[in-house]
């Protein structure tokens, strides 16, 4: 009886190599070892960091050459920035002061309160004051809730939750890189994206627990929605679209309060806006039209009276904003508002009409960079800076943009603007202020990104063409 040939049932395939490469071999040691690591530590740092891969896979996809190193270097970059800064905080959390640290005091109210919610819905036993806060109506929102099922799933994680932060915002200026650059080139879209990931307030509250990182998430997405629902072809990629937008207005609107106002007010003046300003004699009509429409319009009694009752809930939040901690500025003429002895419901039309223009100003301006009056002004300045000169290239951008897109930059703009005018008319608090206003900077930098580029290309050309 013949032996058994074990090497005549199951040749060897000539192509395979016997041994793997040693250097792979070892990266892909290196890789097990630093995944079971991360697992054995937070698992849902893991779950977290492979979604953060995925969306710089997705940002880096169709790129060549030289713009995809310089894009995968600057995701990378700026991704390492925010994970050596949360992991900063946690060796230096102090245990006899506090189970954990984080970078607001609004974040650590967010972490407390997922994880009471936690608590609650694993039956976990906690005191009465405890149940109570996780339930309450103060500060209602529906943030806090993805962080209490993601420590239901994963464990206590107050850490790791910080990389919901970044997730939502990667993902939200990913998506607006990629929708940038089909319309405005590789040129702006990659300076828009460099300044929405490296600008010291947005990189801060991009990994900061709060729910402005996913209120952008979903005004972002609900802006690349609405025009991939404009331009679908199919009748299936509109309603796909169509879905992405309803569940980003959906969101937005149990965020904050007036979440679903702004971002659906952002889309719907973004949508006006590319409508009437690509054809210049509805522009001239409106640039003459509207300031006497407005005119017109606030002389009679029901639209003065609905414009004073918004200025005047304005007020109200302006005021509670003004007498919180840190830096406040003012807004109204009597000094009776701000010691309560003289009730909101007195804004008279004129004092309403001064207060907005005001609060516009201010929006605009603070912290001065020549009248600093703390240490963070002082440090604010460069940033100050900055923003100043993206409403200056916003202007060119703007035009700019209306040539190549008017759809997008209807939409960026429309979004920027509605916002802005909710943020400035119910702030009184100069930190509280950078913050909201961050909120809407990421739209108002494409299009600035968009007029830099524009204006460089004409001094270069200008220059050139003297020279020669």
């Amino acid at each position: 009886m013949n032996a058994f040939n074990h090497d005549a049932v199951f040749p060897l395939a000539p192509d395979v190599p016997a041994t793997l490469d040693s250097s792979r071999a070892r990266a892909a040691t290196a890789v097990a070892v630093l995944a079971g690591t991360c697992y054995a530590l937070s698992p849902l740092t893991l779950a977290l960091g492979s979604v953060i891969a995925a969306l710089i896979w997705w940002a880096c996809r169709g790129l060549s050459g030289r713009e995809r190193r310089w894009t995968m270097t600057l995701l990378i970059g700026s991704l390492l920035v925010r994970g050596a800064a949360i992991g900063a905080i946690a060796l230096t959390a102090d245990p006899w002061r506090g189970s954990f640290r984080t970078f607001y005091g609004d974040g650590q109210y967010a972490l407390e309160r997922s994880m009471w919610l936690r608590n609650a819905l694993l039956g976990t036993p906690m005191s009465l004051l405890d149940l109570a806060e996780a339930f309450h109506t103060y500060a209602r929102s529906i943030y806090y809730y993805p962080l209490a099922w993601l420590q239901v799933l994963f464990g206590p994680a107050p850490y790791a939750l910080h990389l919901t932060s970044v997730v939502g915002y990667f993902a939200a200026a990913i998506a607006l890189y990629r929708l940038v650059r089909s319309s405005y080139g590789h040129a702006a879209a990659f300076a828009g994206l460099s300044l929405v990931l490296c600008v010291p307030t947005l990189l801060l509250w991009s990994m900061a627990p709060l729910k402005e990182s996913l209120y952008f998430s979903m005004s972002s997405l609900a802006v690349v929605s609405t025009a991939r629902m404009i331009r679908a072809r199919r009748w299936t990629s509109a309603a796909g679209a169509l879905v992405g937008a309803g569940v980003a207005l959906a969101v937005a609107a149990s965020l904050r309060t007036g979440g679903l106002a702004m971002a659906l007010g952002g889309l719907v003046a973004g949508l006006l806006i590319a409508a009437t300003m690509t054809h210049r004699r509805v522009v001239i009509a409106a640039i003459v039209g509207v300031p006497i429409a407005a005119a017109l319009a606030v002389r009679q009694p029901v639209v003065l009276d609905a414009f004073v009752h918004q200025v005047r809930q304005g007020v109200a939040t302006h005021i509670g904003y003004f007498h919180s901690a840190g830096s406040n500025y003012r807004l109204l003429d009597d000094d009776d508002f701000y010691n309560m002895s003289r009730p909101f419901d007195s804004l008279t039309g004129d004092e309403a009409v001064r207060y907005v223009g005001r609060a516009v100003r201010d929006f605009v301006l603070l912290p001065k960079p020549w009248a600093p009056t703390t240490r963070s002004d002082v440090a604010m300045v460069p940033q100050q800076l900055i923003w100043y000169a993206l409403l200056i290239f916003s202007v060119p951008g703007f035009v700019a943009g209306l040539r190549r897109d008017a759809l997008l930059t209807g939409l960026l703009f429309g979004t920027a603007l509605v916002g802005a005018a909710a943020i400035a008319l119910a702030s009184g608090n100069v930190g509280t202020l950078i913050r909201h206003r961050d909120m809407i900077v990421p739209f108002v930098v494409w299009i600035g990104a968009l007029g830099a580029i524009v204006t460089m290309n004409r001094c270069a050309t200008l220059v050139w063409k003297e020279g020669k």
